[in-house]
């Protein structure tokens, strides 16, 4: 069966992570996997991994780069979305009068889920199935933010978005969407929930993950980890640290940073030079041996995603809670939602500094984190039912 990935984004864990596994489990058995992407993905660090792990299995097409950022409002996102949908079925049709797909498979569809909505009917030739990752239209049900009236309209395009004949498959990570449309009374066969993709971590002592990161800081260990940018928050723990030095607490900060906000970072840090003692900069793509070593090393994983944050789904959640370790959360979006309703971590409210230095001084003082570990271990254990490659290469 020949099979083409659309994937237009390095950032985050869409390459690294989803794609990574999904391929490697479509290789398996023996499928002939095509991947569409664009020049700046081709020339990116998850890319050379993905490359070099599977030379000479992967056929890459290249297309112009696009902007999956450009969606400051719903008009300019449905016009990115129009413009790049048609020049996306442009590509994939010449590629499909070659190869003859027996799928397309978007994995990343929330881009181009509105233009497909009206003119996925334009797919004249296969069948197409595609990955949702962050689906917001539904979270007003459940308290996460305030309804308006673009959520009606966005459920109104997700039905017709089920009703195109060219889908065939769409999957789903949130739990809560699953609950939204059942009390909607929305139900397809086209609907797959499946679990997100997440990496299983090898449980090693600190001391050992110490000295192959050669970190040698004492004390309780907060890592801001994935892809760095000013939606994590990072500068408002920094400051929360900073107001009442904790001898107690050190930061690694691990991943690729954004320039602009590095930059800012370090401003910062070299303004205040006892905090500087204690924060360890990583700028750089983080291996899945570095990744394993810094889960295993730190004591809690920060997810205070700010107002700039989508308030979406979160893999850096996920491998926390395999890695059996809390999280120090904002109370905002899915991501506060799953930590107070799973009890795995501490909740604080986005400016509320005082908050925070209180939930800081309890993690200096005290063996905190023992007060989660069940919690932690029961969410666990739903994550590990069933791995997302599996589930998903089974219905592709």
């Amino acid at each position: 069966m020949k099979i083409l990935i659309v994937e237009l984004d390095y950032r985050g864990h869409h390459i690294i992570l989803y794609l990574n596994k999904l391929i490697g489990e479509l290789l398996k058995k023996k499928h002939e996997v095509f991947l569409l992407t664009t020049k700046s993905t081709t020339n990116s660090e998850p890319f050379y991994i993905l490359k070099d792990k599977y030379l000479n299995q992967l056929s890459v097409y290249v297309i112009e780069d696009i902007d999956l950022n450009n969606n400051k409002n719903l008009i300019n996102k449905f016009y990115f979305q129009l413009k790049y949908f048609f020049l996306l079925l442009s590509q994939i049709t010449k590629l499909n009068n070659e190869y003859r797909f027996s799928r397309v498979y978007f994995n990343h569809f929330d881009p181009f889920f509105f233009a497909f909505a009206i003119f996925g009917y334009f797919f004249r030739s296969c069948k197409v199935s595609g990955l949702l990752l962050n689906i917001k239209f539904h979270q007003y049900f459940f308290g996460i933010k305030k309804k308006n009236i673009l959520d009606n309209i966005k459920l109104l395009l997700f039905k017709f978005f089920l009703k195109n004949l060219k889908l065939e498959r769409v999957f789903i990570i949130d739990d809560l969407f699953k609950i939204f449309l059942k009390r909607k009374k929305i139900f397809s066969k086209k609907i797959v929930y499946i679990n997100e993709a997440i990496n299983k971590i090898t449980f090693l002592k600190k001391n050992i993950c110490k000295k192959k990161l050669l970190i040698n800081k004492k004390g309780k260990c907060i890592l801001i980890y994935g892809s760095i940018t000013q939606r994590k928050g990072v500068l408002e723990l920094l400051e929360a640290i900073n107001l009442n030095i904790l001898n107690g607490i050190y930061v690694i900060i691990a991943g690729k940073f954004e320039k602009k906000y590095f930059d800012e970072i370090k401003s910062f840090l070299d303004k205040n030079k006892i905090l500087k003692k204690k924060i360890i900069l990583l700028n750089k793509f983080i291996s899945f041996n570095e990744e394993n070593y810094l889960f295993n090393l730190c004591d809690y994983v920060w997810l205070g995603y700010n107002h700039l944050s989508s308030d979406g789904s979160s893999g850096v959640l996920k491998l926390s809670i395999m890695a059996k370790k809390p999280v120090i959360a904002s109370d905002r979006g899915l991501i506060g939602f799953l930590v107070k309703k799973n009890k795995v971590g501490f909740l604080f409210s986005e400016n509320n500094l005082f908050n925070l230095q209180k939930i800081l001084r309890l993690i200096s003082l005290y063996k905190s984190k023992r007060v989660f570990y069940k919690n932690l271990v029961i969410y666990r254990k739903k994550l590990l039912l069933n791995s997302f490659e599996k589930q998903i290469s089974e219905v592709i």
